[in-house]
């Protein structure tokens, strides 16, 4: 039998989510060597973490509320 931990709270679960972020936010995040031609961060691979329900919920919800989304009705 596996054992699945979240890498965020550390609570043992039976299944358990991949949240995927580019590396230059999370593994690499001090050493960013290449930007597009605006000037945005890349790196073109990705970070896997390990996520429970609980807290994949708050990474989409802060994610959400960064990018001003949901709209309001009638706009």
């Amino acid at each position: 039998m596996r054992k699945y931990f979240c890498d965020s709270c550390g609570s043992e679960e039976d299944r358990i989510k991949s949240f995927s972020v580019p590396c230059h936010l999370f593994s690499l995040r001090d050493s960013v060597g290449y930007s597009d031609s605006k000037g945005n961060s890349v790196s073109g691979r990705m970070d896997n973490i390990d996520l429970c329900n609980k807290c994949l919920n708050v990474a989409y919800e802060a994610a959400l509320k960064a990018l001003g989304l949901p709209k309001e009705k009638g706009d």
